[in-house]
């Protein structure tokens, strides 16, 4: 058991990606359309922008009332909206390199338009293992 322990904290230690440093990562190549990202980096950014959101989320609520149920609720989340508009540009250039990875192009995004079939689709693609060795779109992302 000891040896599974020192195995696994030795992959983590090779990989370096953690919650920070990918989300980091992403900022880093927020306009950058080109290129791989991995799998692991990918999702870790994913979560750390739903725990920003969600904390960003409870300050609208609290600082605004929660009064979301007028047509103006827009408005009343200012934190939240502008932290959405800010991390839409990063986001889809990060699904793009995403998709890099399992070498498809990044047009492969537009099946978010079809409902259902369409993002299930395109959520089987990002969860995919990348391909493992250096592809159409450069080598095996390392972060």
């Amino acid at each position: 058991m000891a040896e599974e322990k020192k195995e696994s904290t030795s992959t983590e230690a090779k990989s370096g990606v953690t919650l920070m440093s990918a989300y980091e990562a992403v900022w880093k190549k927020f306009m950058n359309f080109n290129g791989r990202l991995s799998r692991k980096g990918y999702w870790y950014f994913v979560l750390a922008n739903m725990i920003i959101s969600f904390a960003l989320g409870l300050l609208d609520r609290i600082i605004f009332k929660g009064e979301s149920d007028t047509s103006f609720s827009f408005y009343l989340k200012p934190f939240t909206s502008t932290y959405s508009w800010i991390m839409f540009i990063p986001s889809i250039a990060a699904a793009t390199r995403r998709l890099h990875d399992k070498n498809r192009t990044g047009w492969v995004l537009l099946l978010n338009f079809f409902p259902i079939v369409g993002q299930i689709i395109l959520l089987v693609f990002l969860l995919q293992k990348g391909d493992q060795a250096e592809n159409d779109y450069g080598p095996v992302p390392h972060e």
